[in-house]
């Protein structure tokens, strides 16, 4: 009797959000959903991004087989070393002309999480070294860090960049983590107002990444949820890659 006022299905709003698509997280590892929503050279760094994560975490999933462990892993190594030198080749955005901040982010974040990777030194290390920019940016001689808040306080954020909120997301973990201290501290040079913008940073980036970790809405929970924990083990992996390197 209630037939034609009780809905068959649910609305299409119910699931409305794409997916969080980034380096993190990717169905069946695809990415072409966001090409389009960026530019060319962004959408190029977060396929490459995307690429660098699997391998890194791939190459420590082997069985005792030491033989198969060290030809793999010095395979998976010269890749992610042939990413990453392709990545210190991307031009940094022109600002004189027309700047393209979420490429800039991109590139900034990218830096950091991959020299993190391929060194085995944690987000805190890569992201406190002096960012040496080309003479089209107006970032010199400031860290990492402070560079990728700087560019990334330039995009729009009222909606988490829109179909490339997974991407926002994962910049907001990596300046995150990237915002603690490192672990070795070098004292001189710092004052009480480096302090505090440090401290804010951290602030700043940890409430976005909760901030975007909800725009996809509770029907994409289990997405974010998996993009989160690949971040945790890439953190995992980057600490474990760094002790063994130490011994």
């Amino acid at each position: 009797m209630l037939h034609g006022f009780a809905p068959s299905s649910p609305p299409p709003a119910v699931m409305s959000h794409p997916p969080p698509i980034s380096p993190l997280f990717a169905p069946n590892g695809d990415l072409s959903a966001l090409y389009g929503s960026c530019s060319g050279d962004t959408f190029q760094i977060l396929l490459e991004m995307h690429e660098l994560t699997h391998l890194f975490i791939n190459s420590w999933n082997f069985d005792n087989d030491y033989a198969q462990l060290s030809s793999t892993a010095a395979t998976f190594d010269n890749r992610m070393q042939q990413i990453y030198t392709r990545l210190l080749l991307c031009p940094s955005t022109d600002v004189h002309g027309a700047p393209d901040w979420v490429y800039e982010s991109c590139r900034l974040a990218s830096l950091i999480y991959c020299r993190s990777i391929i060194q085995g030194v944690p987000f805190s290390e890569s992201a406190n070294i002096i960012h040496a920019p080309g003479d089209n940016v107006s970032f010199p001689g400031v860290t990492l860090i402070r560079a990728l808040h700087d560019a990334l306080l330039k995009t729009d954020k009222s909606d988490n960049w829109g179909p490339l909120y997974g991407v926002f997301m994962w910049i907001c973990l990596v300046g995150g983590a990237a915002a603690w201290p490192p672990r070795v501290q070098h004292t001189y040079g710092i004052n009480d107002e480096d302090h505090a913008t440090t401290a804010w940073m951290k602030k700043w980036f940890a409430l976005f990444a909760v901030k975007s970790s909800l725009g996809g809405g509770f029907d994409q929970a289990l997405a974010e949820t998996q993009a989160q924990r690949t971040m945790l083990q890439v953190q995992n992996l980057i600490h474990l890659k760094g002790g063994i390197a130490s011994q």
